[in-house]
């Protein structure tokens, strides 16, 4: 039934591949979940295997009861795990790297036209019947979700393109079904007798350039509203992890931590606990996760099973791994897609924890930022600078390690500017040159040196017809992706240098050079020139 999974370690800093299992444990019935999530705790126990798998939201009340679900999807098994005698590690993800026999077709991703079940109306119309319950003090916190649709399937590709950088990612291929995670959201980590977990709660949209979204970062580290649904989710998680911790081993070391990831600012916080308890006894008390719940968690499952339209399935679920010595990882599998090989049809599902204060245009647009994993064009790219170099050494150097640093930290690159600085300083030249730095994702360091021409010939220039759209980060960073620039040399006749304009009608670049003119010599009805223009306006 399953043939491969991929799961990210982020504390070794790879991922690992589990391949040809030994055995395949699941079930499809309630009844048997907790049972059955114990066999498989045992085989890792006696057998010294690994056991990679899900297990699906609906399989709540298999541990519970009392918690009110849909009616389980019959697509996906409630609990399925792959047992195997060895993982591979893998430092680098790729489409590539999957060596299974149907490669060919699983590194090729067609695209998926994503619908919402709900209307936006819809959407909203049940936050505020959910508002109106949280004001009777039926319950204080609802995490409302809803479900994108698409015919096509999701694979290998995709999960190569929007899962690279998530600190939880997982891929899942069995017969039937592929499941794709970008989770960013730990559910709990076991280290023998230390449990941690990390409850997420609070959303913000990255920024563009590394100004804006260090505004966007300190937004949310200061918002109330955020840090009261932070803090509701953790006061759970804490009384959950109370349950089966030894008295007095519950504490809560980070409060409030705000992480990038690639499309969104999230808060988290830290709660661990001590406990010789499995994981079996961890899921009886904390599955499933309070942040894609709410508070109290009973209540607001009913709630959930009464607003929402389709069954969750392996969303919001728990997706990961149990080694031999009482190791154990699980994410909250958020950021989630899977597929229906049989019918060709993929699930995605996304949504927003609901309080009292609750806006509801405002979660139904939080909703949709967190979709955009799904349309992410990751790819490999590297950092530039390009920088004139005299016998004195680098021109404006401190300026140009600044914005190297400033893009490093936005897109999570390794930046070693000691190492950088050592290499730039055993350059040798006896006249003036142009210096090329490439920085990869690892840290690695490319430089090229190249004459600078003496006298350039004039070249005709042109404002490309078509609006160059702000919303990317690719136009606020110097990268080696060309994709925009590419666009807008291909609008103008060959041999003229293409200058870009935004769609607020300012004059930005060109394709290769920054614009510098004067005012009353460039002047243009169609344009808007301004004199204070700021740098980051990206005007000059």
């Amino acid at each position: 039934m399953l043939s491969k999974i991929v799961l990210r370690d982020p504390d070794e800093g790879c991922w690992y591949v589990y391949e040809h299992p030994v055995q395949v444990v699941s079930t499809t019935c309630l009844a048997d979940v907790e049972a059955t999530l114990q066999v498989v705790e045992d085989l890792v126990d006696k057998q010294g295997w690994y056991a990679a798998g899900f297990v699906s939201y609906e399989a709540a009340a298999g541990f519970d009861a009392k918690l009110e679900t849909q009616q389980p999807d019959s697509l996906l098994p409630l609990v399925c795990f792959g047992l195997f005698a060895a993982r591979v590690p893998l430092q680098s993800l790729t489409s590539e790297t999957d060596s299974s026999a149907d490669a060919v077709s699983s590194i090729r991703e067609a695209p998926i036209n994503w619908q919402m079940v709900d209307t936006p109306d819809s959407y909203k119309t049940r936050v505020e019947l959910i508002k109106q319950h949280i004001a009777a003090g039926e319950t204080y916190q609802v995490n409302l979700t809803t479900q994108l649709q698409g015919d096509g399937q999701v694979n290998f590709a995709t999960f190569c393109r929007i899962a690279r950088d998530a600190p939880y990612g997982a891929y899942i291929s069995a017969a039937n079904f592929d499941i794709v995670s970008a989770s960013p959201e730990l559910f709990f980590q076991c280290d023998r007798d230390t449990v941690t977990c990390l409850p997420m709660k609070g959303t913000a949209p990255r920024g563009f350039s590394a100004m804006q979204d260090q505004r966007q970062a300190q937004w949310l580290q200061n918002s109330v509203k955020n840090q009261a649904e932070n803090l509701m989710i953790t006061d759970m998680v804490r009384n959950d992890l109370g349950r089966v911790a030894l008295p007095g081993s519950v504490v809560t070391s980070e409060l409030f931590d705000v992480n990038a990831f690639s499309t969104v600012w999230q808060m988290t916080s830290t709660v661990t606990a001590q406990t010789p308890l499995g994981v079996t006894d961890l899921f009886r008390v904390l599955f499933p996760g309070a942040s894609i719940t709410g508070a109290p968690k009973r209540a607001s499952m009913a709630f959930i099973q009464q607003y929402e339209t389709t069954a969750r399935a392996v969303y919001t679920g728990a997706i990961g791994m149990l080694a031999p010595g009482r190791i154990a990882r699980f994410s909250i599998a958020i950021r989630t897609a899977w597929s229906d090989k049989k019918n060709n049809r993929s699930f995605y599902g996304a949504g927003c924890g609901i309080v009292w204060d609750s806006d509801a245009a405002a979660e139904l647009r939080e909703l949709q930022l967190k979709t955009q994993v799904l349309a992410t064009q990751r790819q490999e790219f590297r950092l530039i600078e390009t920088m004139r170099c005299t016998p004195d050494g680098i021109f404006m150097l401190d300026g140009h390690l600044a914005r190297l640093q400033n893009s490093a930290d936005y897109f999570s690159f390794v930046c070693d500017q000691h190492a950088i600085k050592a290499e730039l300083a055993a350059l040798r030249v006896d006249h003036p040159v142009k210096v090329r730095l490439t920085l990869a994702r690892d840290g690695r360091v490319d430089i090229e040196v190249t004459e600078i021409p003496s006298n350039p010939s004039p070249q005709p220039i042109m404002l490309t017809p078509k609006a160059v759209d702000t919303q990317q980060p690719w136009l606020y960073h110097k990268t080696t992706c060309r994709e925009v620039y590419d666009a807008a040399s291909s609008q103008v006749p060959d041999g003229c240098e293409a200058v870009l304009v935004n769609s607020a009608g300012f004059v930005t670049e060109s394709v290769i050079a920054n614009v510098v003119y004067q005012l009353e010599m460039w002047l243009s009805a169609r344009f808007r020139f301004h004199t204070s223009m700021k740098l980051n306006d990206g005007s000059l």
